[in-house]
């Protein structure tokens, strides 16, 4: 699984999915339930990144149900917001809100902040286009646990996203405002694809501005 690991932080999807397809086989052969959750999900990572949508949601599902064997409310949580994810990317809202308040659940019962902020800002997600208003006030609440930990990464991460849905309600300085508190967040920090995804953000401000100044 290591191995598996090495090959797919330096690309080599094809190696990785060798790796963690024996492994599992072993891992089921063993009743390592932990195991096969893990090289299920590790694979079902290959199947998103390929655009197997279905697939990656069966194997993150398989995944669960394996886990759940074992009792690992840290990792039952990670994949349930894996599983949330692939059910939103397939148009399942509710399945998607349903799963994520599940691992939304699991991490206010552990205490886990971190996780709690990534849960609430995949909630902010998934209603972004059906409650903005909803999907901001649980983007603050995400970010006010991510300015707890310090974590200047996730803050730039929230703020992006806070900053998306005022570019789609129209309203371009307060975007602006929360694309500029993103950039300091960001200050002295090296996160490249956050970086690349504020970099957007302040073009389709400048964008969406041109067009209202168009008007």
């Amino acid at each position: 699984a290591t191995l598996g690991s090495i090959a797919s932080r330096r690309g080599d999807f094809a190696t990785a999915g060798a790796i963690w397809s024996r492994t599992l086989e072993i891992a089921g052969k063993r009743d390592n339930h932990r195991a096969v959750a893990g090289m299920l999900s590790n694979l079902a990572v290959i199947d998103r990144r390929d655009g197997r949508i279905a697939e990656a949601l069966a194997k993150n599902l398989d995944a669960l149900a394996h886990i759940r064997l074992v009792k690992d409310p840290y990792i039952e949580a990670t994949i349930l917001s894996s599983a949330a994810q692939l059910m939103f990317l397939e148009g399942r809202l509710e399945e998607a809100l349903a799963h994520e308040k599940a691992a939304l659940e699991i991490r206010e019962g552990m205490g886990d902040r971190l996780g709690r902020s990534l849960s609430l800002s995949s909630l902010a997600e998934f209603m972004a286009e059906s409650d903005p208003r909803t999907a901001l006030d649980l983007l603050e609440n995400s970010l006010e646990l991510a300015v707890e930990l310090g974590d200047g990464v996730r803050q730039a991460q929230i703020l992006i996203a806070r900053g998306r849905i005022m570019v789609g309600r129209g309203e371009t300085a307060a975007a602006s405002d929360a694309a500029a508190m993103a950039r300091n967040a960001l200050s002295g920090l090296e996160n490249e694809q956050t970086l690349e995804n504020l970099e957007k953000l302040e073009k389709e401000i400048e964008a969406r501005r041109r067009g209202l100044e168009a008007h």
